[in-house]
C-alpha cells in the first residue's frame, strides 16, 4: 500500500521544525504498528526552507518534504503491509494542522511473488472528506 498526502497548513513553524516533523514520522510509524530500523532522518534547508524526512522501516518507508514558504508539504508511507488509513490519516492532518489537502491511496508491493504495478483504490479531498 502507498499513501500520497499534499497538504497545506498556516502552521509554518511546524513546517520548519526537526522536532515536530521527526515526532509525526515516529507517531506515525507507530500508530501503523510498523518497526523502525533507520532514522528519522532529517535534513533543513536553512532558516524559512523546508525540511525533509525519512524514516526506514521493517516493511519499507515514510517520508515528509515541506516547504514552508507557501505552506505545504508532501507525505508518502510506503508498505508492504496494510494498515488502518483513516486514523493514520487523521494524525497528519491534526499535527500539522492542515486548512486543506488530497490523499492518495494506491496498491502496490508485491502479491503472488510479482510486483503489483500501482493501482489507485482512491483520491478524496480531506476537506469533503471531513478530516479537515
Amino acid at each position: 500500500m502507498h499513501i500520497l498526502i499534499d497538504g497545506y497548513t498556516k502552521h509554518t513553524g511546524f513546517l520548519q521544525d526537526k522536532r515536530l516533523i521527526s515526532n509525526l514520522l515516529i507517531e506515525a510509524v507507530n500508530l501503523t504498528g510498523m518497526i523502525i530500523v533507520g532514522g528519522p532522518h532529517l535534513k533543513s534547508f536553512g532558516k524559512g526552507y523546508g525540511i525533509t524526512g525519512t524514516t526506514t522501516i521493517k516493511e519499507s518507508h515514510f517520508s515528509i518534504h515541506t516547504w514552508p514558504e507557501i505552506g505545504g508539504f508532501q507525505m508518502d508511507a510506503f508498505s508492504c503491509h496494510d494498515f488502518e488509513i483513516k486514523p493514520f490519516v487523521s494524525l497528519i492532518c491534526q499535527r500539522a494542522r492542515l486548512t486543506r489537502g488530497e490523499c492518495l491511496v494506491m496498491d502496490r508491493g508485491i502479491l503472488e511473488g510479482e510486483l503489483v504495478y500501482p493501482r489507485i483504490r482512491y483520491i478524496v479531498n480531506l476537506i469533503t472528506a471531513g478530516f479537515i
